[in-house]
């Protein structure tokens, strides 16, 4: 499914010129594999299997929930991430 400007939906935006709130199937992906899963265990997920596992992946390393952020880790080092 793709997002306003034909772009797929993956991470939130900000990086590489797009802006704030558009999602890239790359930004899924990289987050995948941070977590450790590859692109197909990414493609065999629903959304709700996804998001638990980057909510679980963010409380597990101190990065807080998403609306809060954390003490173990900083927004801008999550950002960096992909995290957020």
């Amino acid at each position: 499914h793709a997002g306003a400007g034909g772009r797929p939906g993956g991470k939130a935006g900000g990086g590489d010129g797009e802006p704030p709130g558009k999602w890239t199937f790359s930004g899924i992906y990289g987050n995948g594999a941070v977590m450790g899963f590859t692109p197909a265990q990414v493609n065999a997920m629903t959304l709700w299997e996804y998001l638990a596992c980057v909510d679980g992946y963010r409380e597990a390393h101190g990065g807080g929930d998403r609306k809060g952020g954390g003490e173990g880790m900083s927004e801008d080092r999550m950002r960096d991430l992909g995290i957020l």
